[in-house]
Parts: C-alpha cells; structure tokens; sequence
C-alpha cells in the first residue's frame, strides 16, 4: 500500500516534522510512504482560476496517488496550526484529494496534551462535506512532551509509545484496504470531485 505522511507544521525545526519522518522511516518495510511537510506554502487566497500552487500541487497528486494519508498534527493555541488548515483549504478548493480518502491521525506537543485538541478540530476539519476525508474512527495517539519525546536517531524514545504506534499503524493498514475497496465497489452517483462555490450571494 502507499501513504502520503504529512506533517502538518511548516516549523522546520518542528518535533511532528521528526514524528513525520520517524513514521516514514519505520513502516517502509510495510508500505510506501512518502512525506511532506507544509515548508514554503502560501496562505489559501481562494483564486478565481482553482488553480493549485506548484509545490500544493505535488502533494496534492501524491495524495490522490495513495491508499491514504496520515496527518501528524502540532496543536497551537487549542486548534491545528494556521498553515495545515490553509493546506486544507486549497484542497477542498481545488482537486478535493481528500475525498473518501482513509485517513489518520496523530501528533505531538510539548506540553501533556500530545496536541489532543488540535486533533479534534482536525477531525471536524477533515469531517466537512468540501473535503470529506475519511479519519479512522476510535483511533488516538497523542504523543506529549514532544521535545524529549525522541533520541538523536530521531526514534521514539518510549517503547510503549512506540507499540502503541505500532499497533495504531496496523489497525490503519487494514482500514484502509477495506474501505479503499468499499469505495471501488459502490456505485453512487456523486462525483469524487465535485466544485463548491465559495462566494457568498447577497
């Protein structure tokens, strides 16, 4: 199977780009993993002409290219940073390659919450018709005090964090086939990806 790794920070200095990576690396044996992060993205700007930035675009393809994605989230102020909800926007704007696309979540922080919150909002975030991802449900791994989290190999120090990982990882694996495959199968009319209008009517 193939999985986009997303780091949702574009902090280049950031522990969820090291969780990011530490994800990539581990399950390559398991998977095809590529990762991104949101480094050198512009803010959504809702162009007229639904058009995608270069960089957008190629994580973009990728996403719609894979089996599905994992979002590793940092939480700033209670909510997921201002550049993955703007990475978010251009998508649903755009090509919707979120759209029934299995998709899961995790993250860290600094503090004792492992970004808990911001993981909520993402859910809700990801939930929204425009964008309609599909987020593994009863599923959550947060990751606290990021910043002493990982070694200088950039790999969890916590052996139970990481079998806790682990089995998260697995149980995604299995999601995603058998959802992926549900998908193949139904016959709907709605189309995968469908224009939204964004300008408000008075």
């Amino acid at each position: 199977m193939k999985f986009v790794v997303l780091a949702g920070t574009n902090n280049i200095k950031g522990t969820n780009r090291t969780f990011a990576q530490y994800i990539t690396n581990k399950y390559a044996d398991t998977a095809d993993l590529i990762c991104h992060d949101l480094v050198g993205f512009p803010g959504f700007n809702r162009p007229d002409e639904r058009k995608l930035p270069e960089a957008i675009q190629i994580v973009s393809d990728d996403i719609a290219a894979s089996d599905g994605v994992i979002i590793v989230t940092p939480e700033y102020n209670h909510s997921i940073p201002s550049s993955l909800k703007s990475f978010i926007e251009w998508i649903s704007y755009t090509t919707r390659a979120l759209y029934d696309k299995p998709v899961m979540i995790v993250g860290g922080s600094l503090g004792n919450l492992g970004s808990s919150r911001g993981q909520q909002h993402l859910r809700l975030i990801l939930d929204a018709p425009e964008v309609k991802g599909r987020v593994m449900p009863s599923s959550e791994f947060f990751l606290s005090q990021s910043g002493e989290a990982f070694n200088e190999e950039g790999n969890l120090i916590s052996a139970d964090k990481a079998q806790e990982l682990d089995n998260l990882f697995s149980e995604f694996v299995i999601y995603a086939d058998i959802l992926n495959r549900t998908m193949a199968a139904q016959e709907s009319s709605e189309p995968r990806v469908a224009i939204y209008d964004y300008q408000v009517n008075a």
